[in-house]
């Protein structure tokens, strides 16, 4: 597990550079085509709104998806469909916990990508694997009506979209994606999967975000599906039940989420280590930079998510789970958690 180094003296930052990771390992990244996709299933090409329409964002949302895409395929999470030209050799980071071996299963399989915002990971996915049933699940409806006008643009038959709060959906499903999920709302995807053992690859961002339950504007949605589940109710038994629901869950999740992490440290320094793992660099400093002030914060991420990790296994998850650090040419939230079962048996750390 990583570890927090302490700030080094000002008069040191000239000769530092980060030591080696000693969790680094070499593994093969395919290079989507993407000349194949239809327009509106091609994050670089589809039409997004005002703000997010930067060919830079287009491109690094291709390098998620295409690294998301090489673990879920390597490992047989979905079967053996390949969109992709040749391979090429990337750097990345893994820390596992289990067994990673297994053969591939060839069975129809339905994949949730909650928070699936307008569907850059769900329609490219859905593109490359006709075979299975995706659908996208957010809370908000402005999200979903574009997901949907995405769908019917590019004549995917096999994905469908849903209104929705993560704790709420209660649809089956096989694997679960959670690509940039704010806040508890990750923890409650990894709760769910471990409960309901299921496969699962999560990249999770925001994470200082965990105190205050993600964004303002998130908390407005929640607050309004919630209302409008309780209107659309046909008893009080229902209501009910739908707000001991959401209450229950959102009680259950607290940090840090490992008994191994809380031996370590309580709540309130946790919290402080989350928001470091939130820092993006300043006008002064890139957080792309090998220098003391980026090795913090990525540190500090890791932890958090090993944290993650960690909850997975203690709960009884019973098959692989992986801490991936993808390339940081996926942005700086690039903390891939993978939970793969390929044995009926406990993960062993």
């Amino acid at each position: 597990m990583y570890n927090i180094r302490q700030r080094r003296n000002e008069e040191e930052e000239e000769s530092f550079s980060p030591p080696p990771n000693p969790l680094a390992m070499t593994t093969t990244t395919t290079i989507i085509d993407w000349s194949r996709f239809p327009k509106s299933a091609d994050p670089a090409r589809a039409i997004g709104t005002a703000k997010k329409t930067s060919a830079a964002r287009g491109v690094r949302k291709r390098k998620q998806i295409e690294h998301i895409y090489e673990a879920l395929r390597s490992r047989n999470v979905l079967g053996g469909s390949d969109g992709s030209s040749s391979g090429s050799s990337s750097s990345s980071s893994e820390h596992s916990c289990g067994s990673s071996s297994g053969s591939t299963r060839s069975k129809k399989k339905t994949i949730v990508d909650f928070g699936c915002g307008t569907g850059n990971l769900l329609l490219a996915l859905a593109f490359l694997f006709p075979e299975h049933d995706f659908i996208g699940v957010d809370l908000n409806e402005t999200s979903i009506r574009m997901l949907d006008e995405r769908i019917e643009s590019a004549k995917l038959t096999n994905v469908r979209s849903k209104l929705s709060l993560i704790e709420t959906f209660d649809e089956d499903f096989d694997v679960a994606l959670a690509l940039h999920v704010c806040g508890k709302a990750t923890d409650v995807v990894l709760q769910t999967c471990v409960e309901k053992q299921k496969d699962f690859a999560c990249v999770p961002c925001c994470v200082g975000k965990v105190q205050a339950n993600g964004h303002r504007s998130v908390g407005g949605m929640r607050k309004k599906l919630i209302n409008v589940d309780v209107v659309g109710s046909k008893n009080n038994d229902n209501n009910n039940n739908i707000a001991n629901e959401k209450n229950n869950s959102e009680k259950e999740i607290r940090h840090p989420r490992s008994n191994l992490m809380r031996a370590i440290c309580d709540e309130e320094t946790f919290m402080e280590v989350a928001k470091l793992a939130d820092w993006s660099g300043n006008d002064q400093v890139s957080a792309y930079e090998a220098s003391k002030h980026s090795l913090l914060p990525r540190e500090a991420k890791s932890a958090v998510e090993l944290d993650r990790l960690y909850r997975c296994v203690e709960k009884g998850y019973p098959g692989s789970v992986e801490l991936i650090k993808l390339d940081d040419e996926c942005g700086l939230r690039n903390d891939l958690i993978l939970g793969h079962i390929v044995h009926r048996h406990h993960a062993v750390v």
